[in-house]
């Protein structure tokens, strides 16, 4: 299960030197045919994202074999924070007491956010983690790009194209299966850790896209081979979120909404 938490409090762990070199080719974003719109009919004119109140809200994604990856892969998003909680949920494809599946969150406090970091859950009975602590701040009110990466021995957690920590794991690889639905903007499994804020662009991927330092791409234009599942959420209406690979269409639940945002994050 990957687990991403972004925050500034530290977990004993030392962070990845940031690479200086310029991405490789096909890192911070492969070369596509553009996917366009919401609905990949072409590039979208108007450009949105999904708000979430972090009660009850959230996108539903039925299970599929493909969502859980076995090898490297890359899961990322880019997320605006309003909300203070002790956990928050951009994406979630987990069980944690069975300790399978994936999720990607933030942890935080009324003060302040906490922690950021990524966890793989391998099925042990034990709800044994692989998680890489991030140890600097986490922008409230502003949009965010974060990653994280497995490569089949390391998890790098990566904030606005830099990578921030990795750790080695010793099971590969690390994560189980999870048989359930996926979600966006809250847990899975319990009524409770919802998102507060804006979510938009999220991708699964195979294999390892960022490997240097990298400047994120604000929309993920292009549909190669590698891309799992991909949320552009640009319809602007209604109660489906198309999947740019046109096989994980999401429903929204709850008082989901769609918020008009500007095409250009920077």
């Amino acid at each position: 299960m990957l687990l991403l938490l972004v925050g500034c409090g530290s977990f004993g762990i030392t962070p990845a030197e940031d690479a200086a070199a310029p991405p490789a080719p096909g890192d911070g974003g492969v070369t596509e045919t553009a996917d366009g719109g919401g609905d990949g009919s072409g590039p979208p004119t108007r450009c949105y994202a999904l708000s979430f109140d972090g009660d009850e809200d959230w996108v539903e994604v039925p299970d599929a074999d493909d969502l859980d990856p076995t090898g490297p892969s890359t899961i990322e998003a880019w997320v605006e924070l309003t909300k203070s909680a002790s956990e928050l949920h951009v994406l979630a494809h987990h069980d944690h007491y069975a300790a399978t599946g994936y999720v990607l969150m933030v942890h935080g406090t009324t003060s302040a956010l906490v922690a950021a970091e990524a966890r793989y859950y391998d099925g042990a009975a034990n709800n044994a983690v692989f998680a890489p602590a991030v140890t600097s701040p986490f922008p409230r009110n502003d949009w965010t790009h974060v990653a994280a990466t497995y490569d089949g021995a390391n998890i790098a957690i990566w904030v606005d194209g830099e990578r921030k920590a990795q750790r080695s794991v010793s099971k590969s690889p690390p994560n189980a299966n999870f048989n359930g639905v996926l979600k966006i903007g809250h847990n899975v499994k319990e009524d409770n850790f919802g998102w507060g804020g804006r979510i938009d662009e999220v991708r699964i991927s195979r294999g390892v896209r960022y490997s240097s330092k990298f400047t994120p791409q604000e929309r993920f234009d292009v549909v190669d081979t590698d891309t799992i599942a991909l949320w552009h959420f640009d319809e602007g209406e209604g109660t489906k979120a198309h999947d740019a690979t046109g096989k994980h269409e999401g429903t929204l639940v709850g008082d989901v909404k769609w918020s008009e945002t500007s095409c250009e994050r920077r």
